[in-house]
C-alpha cells in the first residue's frame, strides 16, 4: 500500500488562483467547493468546460444570490470536437496569459460581521438551479499529485451532508465546533434522522451515515498535465426530508463527550389516534353547538333594521344543527367503541358483559363512561350502553347513503348527542306556553377528561399493534431553525487496515437549502397558454377529452347544490342577523334511474376549464384583496400590441 499521506483539496490547480483571488479565508486546499449552474444542460456544460477550458470553472462558484440580485449570467463553453480540444486549450491559455492571468471573479462582501454576510442558499431544480460539490484527492507530496482510486480494492469516494445546530439559539453558525454542533444523517435500528457527531469524531463516518456518490472527471491543465476532479450532485430537492427528519439519541460510546443526550419520547400514537378520531371531533361539535346557539338566540340585540328571527326560523335552524351533531356523534361513538375494543380490551369487555376490568385506571375509565348520561325528553341513556348499541349498528352506519332526518329509519334508533343543543325557551330564559322543543342533556365525562383517563388506562404493551403516528406529531431536530448545512468529502480504503484510516475533508462553506416557495428564489420561466379565440365558434373546437367519474351518492350531492348561488354561500357564512341556511332541493339522495342507482361520467374540456379557473381565481383574489391587500403583489399585466383573438381581416 502507498505510505504517502493523502488529503482532500479544492480542485487543483484550477482553484489555487481562485481561492487566493476570491477570499483569503478560503485559501485552504481542504475545503470542497460548490459550483452553481443555471441551465438544465448543466452536466453537458460541466464536461464541455473540463474538455476545452477548465479554468473557467472558477466563474461557477456558488455565491449568495436572489432573484432581485442574481449572479451575472455565465455563458458555458461550447463543446469542441476531440481533435481540436488541445489547440483550443492552448489558445485560451495564451489569451489568458496575455490578458494578465485569468478571468475576473466577483468579490464577496467585505463586511466581517457574520450575521450581516448574505446567506448562501442552494435553490431547487424547479428554480432552474443545479449545484455540484467538487474537490480533488491528492497525496501530500510536492506538487500535490492526484491520488488514483483503486476500485478493485473497494476504495471509494463519497460525500456526506451534515447539519449544524448553533450553540446559541438564533445565532448564525460557522463550520466550527465552538459555534455549532455537527449532526450526521443516519439510519439504524432506532430509525432515520439526525445524530450528534462528537467534536473529536467529525473526521470519521458515523455508523449508518448516508453517503452520496462522487463521480470523477479529468481535464488538462495549462501546463499539459492531466488532472482529476471529483464532483457530486447536491440533492437540494430533498430539503424537506433533511429539515424535518427526527432527532436520534447520542451514541453512548467512548467518543461521546459529556452526558448522553436522550431524545424526548414521542407521544403515544394510540393517544394521537384517540385525539384524531374522538376527542377533537367532539370538541368541534361543542364549538358548533355554541356557535349555533349564539346564532339563533333571541336574547341577542338585533341590528336595525334587521328584525329578530321568528320562532319558526329559529326552530328550523336548531333542528338542522341537532341533526348534524347527532350524525357526527354516532360515528364518534363508533370510533370510540372500536378504539376501546382494540387498545383497552378489558374496559370494552366490561361494557359488553364478557369480562371485567383489572386495574384501578381501567376501573376509573369504565366508571366515568358508565356514569356519563344523555337525557332526551326525560329518558336517560348511559354512554356505555350507547357505545355497545352503536358498535352493533356499525354495518347500518356504514351502509347509509342519505342525510339524517329526525324520524328516519335508515339510521340507528339509539340517540346519543355529544353536544346537546338548548331549546329556544331555554336560550330565552322563558317558560314555554306551548309544548316545549325536545329537551336534551349530557352530564359526565368531557373530551379533556376522557383523554386523561384513557392515557392512564392504556396498557404498556398491545397485541393489536401501534398505529402509525401522523406527520404533525413526529419530532424534528430544531423546529424553528432555518437549517444550516455543510458537506464533507470522504475517501475510504477498507482493504488497507487500521493503519490507513478514512480520509475526511474539511467542511464546505455553510449553506441553506431553499424551500420550493422561497421568496428569494429565482423563478424558472413558465408560460401557460390559455385559449386565444374565446368566441363560441372558437371554444366549440376544443375536444372534451377529460372525464370525471361520479358515483350515485356523489351525483346526489351535486344535484343538491345545483341551485346554490354565490349569494347563498356568502349569507351562509355570515353571522346573525345576515346568516341564512343553504337552500336544499333534496336531502342528498343518490341519483337513480328507476329502481337502479346510476352514476355520472362528465366529459370536460381542459383548455376551457383553465380559462374558467383563471377567471374564478381573479374574482376570489379581488374579493380577498379587501382584507389582505395582496393584489399588487399577485399579478402584473403588460400590453401586447396586435395580439388578437380572432383575425377579422
Amino acid at each position: 500500500m502507498d505510505q504517502h499521506p493523502i488529503q482532500w483539496t479544492a480542485p487543483s490547480p484550477i482553484w489555487h488562483a481562485l481561492t487566493s483571488a476570491v477570499d483569503d479565508s478560503r485559501a485552504t486546499f481542504n475545503r470542497p467547493t460548490i459550483l452553481r449552474f443555471a441551465t438544465d444542460s448543466f452536466m453537458d456544460d460541466f464536461t464541455a468546460m473540463l474538455d476545452v477550458d477548465p479554468m473557467r470553472l472558477r466563474e461557477f462558484i456558488a455565491r449568495p444570490e436572489t432573484w432581485r440580485g442574481p449572479i451575472s449570467a455565465v455563458n458555458p463553453t461550447p463543446a469542441a470536437p476531440p481533435f481540436a480540444r488541445a489547440l483550443q486549450r492552448k489558445r485560451l491559455a495564451a489569451a489568458r496569459k496575455q490578458a494578465g492571468g485569468g478571468t475576473a471573479v466577483a468579490e464577496p462582501p467585505t463586511t466581517t460581521a457574520a450575521d450581516q454576510v448574505p446567506v448562501l442558499k442552494l435553490y431547487q431544480p424547479a428554480h432552474q438551479r443545479y449545484y455540484l460539490v467538487t474537490a480533488s484527492l491528492v497525496c501530500q507530496l510536492p506538487g500535490l499529485p492526484d491520488r488514483a482510486i483503486q476500485t478493485t480494492n473497494h476504495e471509494r469516494v463519497t460525500y456526506v451532508i451534515r447539519r449544524l445546530i448553533p450553540k446559541v439559539e438564533g445565532k448564525r453558525p460557522t463550520a466550527d465546533a465552538a459555534t455549532a454542533d455537527e449532526y450526521a444523517y443516519v439510519t439504524d435500528a432506532s430509525g432515520t434522522g439526525w445524530r450528534r457527531v462528537p467534536a473529536q469524531a467529525v473526521r470519521a463516518i458515523s455508523p449508518g451515515e448516508h453517503q452520496l456518490p462522487l463521480f470523477m472527471g479529468t481535464y488538462a491543465a495549462d501546463d499539459g498535465m492531466r488532472r482529476r476532479i471529483l464532483a457530486g450532485l447536491i440533492p437540494v430537492g430533498r430539503r424537506e426530508t433533511y429539515l424535518h427528519a427526527a432527532p436520534l439519541s447520542d451514541p453512548a460510546d467512548a467518543l461521546a463527550t459529556g452526558p448522553v443526550k436522550a431524545v424526548p419520547a414521542p407521544q403515544d400514537a394510540r393517544l394521537t389516534l384517540l385525539r384524531t378520531q374522538v376527542t377533537e371531533p367532539w370538541r368541534q361539535l361543542n364549538a358548533r353547538r355554541a356557535s349555533s346557539e349564539a346564532t339563533f338566540s333571541k336574547s341577542r340585540v338585533p341590528i336595525s333594521p334587521y328584525p329578530i328571527p321568528s320562532n319558526a326560523e329559529r326552530d328550523s335552524a336548531r333542528k338542522a344543527v341537532r341533526q348534524q351533531i347527532q350524525t357526527v356523534s354516532w360515528y364518534v361513538l363508533l370510533d370510540l367503541g372500536k378504539f376501546l375494543e382494540t387498545y383497552v380490551p378489558k374496559v370494552w369487555a366490561a361494557f359488553n358483559g364478557t369480562g371485567a376490568v383489572e386495574t384501578a385506571a381501567e376501573e376509573a375509565l369504565a366508571n366515568a363512561i358508565a356514569f356519563t348520561t344523555y337525557t332526551l325528553n326525560g329518558v336517560p341513556l348511559s354512554m356505555d350502553d350507547a357505545l355497545v348499541a352503536v358498535r352493533q349498528s356499525e354495518s347500518q352506519l356504514e351502509k347509509v347513503t342519505t342525510q339524517y332526518v329526525e324520524g328516519s329509519t335508515s339510521w340507528p334508533s339509539t340517540r346519543f348527542s355529544l353536544a346537546p343543543v338548548k331549546s329556544s325557551e331555554e336560550l330565552d330564559g322563558l317558560s314555554p306556553s306551548a309544548p316545549p322543543s325536545p329537551v336534551e342533556r349530557l352530564s359526565g365525562v368531557n373530551p379533556d377528561t376522557l383523554e386523561t383517563l384513557v392515557a392512564a388506562a392504556l396498557p404498556k404493551t398491545t397485541t393489536a399493534g401501534m398505529p402509525e403516528p401522523p406527520l404533525a406529531t413526529r419530532p424534528v431536530l430544531a423546529g424553528g431553525d432555518p437549517g444550516w448545512f455543510v458537506m464533507r468529502c470522504i475517501y475510504e480504503r477498507p482493504m488497507c487496515g487500521p493503519l490507513h484510516p478514512i480520509v475526511v475533508s474539511d467542511p464546505s462553506e455553510v449553506f441553506q437549502f431553499a424551500a420550493f416557495f422561497d421568496s428569494d428564489a429565482p423563478a424558472r420561466p413558465i408560460r401557460i397558454g390559455l385559449p386565444i379565440d374565446v368566441s363560441p365558434a372558437g371554444l366549440r373546437k376544443f375536444d372534451k377529452n377529460t372525464v370525471f367519474m361520479m358515483s350515485d351518492m356523489l351525483c346526489g350531492y351535486v344535484n343538491r347544490f345545483k341551485g346554490w348561488t354565490l349569494g347563498d354561500l356568502v349569507l351562509y357564512v355570515l353571522p346573525w342577523p345576515f346568516h341564512q341556511e343553504l337552500p336544499s332541493s333534496s336531502s342528498g339522495e343518490p341519483c337513480a334511474d328507476g329502481p337502479n342507482p346510476i352514476g355520472i361520467m362528465c366529459s370536460l374540456s381542459i383548455p376551457i376549464i383553465t380559462l374558467c379557473a383563471l377567471i374564478l381565481l381573479m374574482i376570489i383574489v379581488a374579493l380577498l384583496d379587501i382584507i389582505f391587500k395582496w393584489l399588487p403583489w399577485f399579478i402584473v399585466c403588460f400590453p401586447i400590441p396586435g395580439f388578437k383573438g380572432k383575425d377579422n381581416s
